[in-house]
């Protein structure tokens, strides 16, 4: 069970991202001459976040989302309590990659969303203040950037627990669900309630787990049978717009 538990951040390179230049590595001088990492890592991180920080700029013009935003979740690392799960970006186009590729770092850039999760009111991302308000009108701009490089995200109500452990909100499965949701659900009180619900917490579950082995070894055999009555009740598993 991957259950984040805490986080690192590479402030003296994110600091040199932001602003590469002589004055910020001077006023980093003292930290370099305390850090016991070596010489060579000290003089490459300097060379990296010259050659890093106008990629990001590029990239967060291109999102439409704030630079110091998407510097501070390429400078993170989060910590699993299940093991050493932590991830470090070797460079701007693996990142890149990476939000592409998982609606869920997406939508916060990569564990912003433990912040934001936090009882502070605002998250501090180098010089700048977002408060949740902030991060979530960023999701938005995420979703229209992902899907015009060819990638998807689960549409407005999608089944997200159902699309994380089938792979695509477009399969056989998840349209027998979606149109279970539709045709029953959405028709009565307690469905209703019961759908609210789902959206509410389902998010935060396909955050947490969905990449865990245990999350869909445990939850895929339960989507099947259910699959598998609705199925034998009617509800076809032939392609849906909803």
């Amino acid at each position: 069970m991957k259950i984040p538990t805490s986080m690192t951040m590479d402030l003296p390179l994110a600091e040199l991202i932001i602003n590469p230049t002589k004055d910020k590595q001077e006023e980093l001088k003292d930290w370099f001459e305390m850090s016991v990492t070596p010489q060579e890592k000290k003089e490459a991180d300097i060379e990296r976040a010259k050659r890093d920080g106008p990629l990001l700029k590029q990239l967060g013009q291109e999102i439409g989302v704030p630079f110091n935003y998407l510097v501070f979740g390429y400078t993170t690392q989060v910590e699993y309590s299940d093991g050493p799960k932590s991830k470090a970006y070797a460079t701007v186009e693996e990142f890149r990659q990476d939000l592409l590729n998982d609606y869920s770092c997406a939508m916060v850039t990569k564990a912003v969303w433990l912040l934001t999760m936090s009882k502070n009111d605002t998250l501090s991302a180098y010089g700048e203040n977002y408060t949740e308000k902030d991060v979530e009108s960023f999701h938005p701009l995420f979703q229209k950037w992902i899907e015009s490089n060819g990638g998807t995200v689960p549409k407005q109500g999608g089944c997200y627990v159902a699309t994380a452990v089938y792979g695509s909100y477009d399969c056989p499965q998840v349209w027998t669900l979606r149109r279970y949701r539709d045709l029953a659900l959405s028709r009565t009180l307690c469905g209703r309630a019961f759908i609210k619900a789902y959206y509410a917490i389902s998010p935060t579950l396909v955050t947490w787990f969905s990449r865990s082995s245990w999350f869909n070894a445990t939850v895929k055999p339960l989507l099947n049978r259910i699959v598998d009555k609705l199925k034998r009740q009617g509800y076809r598993d032939t392609p849906y717009d909803d």
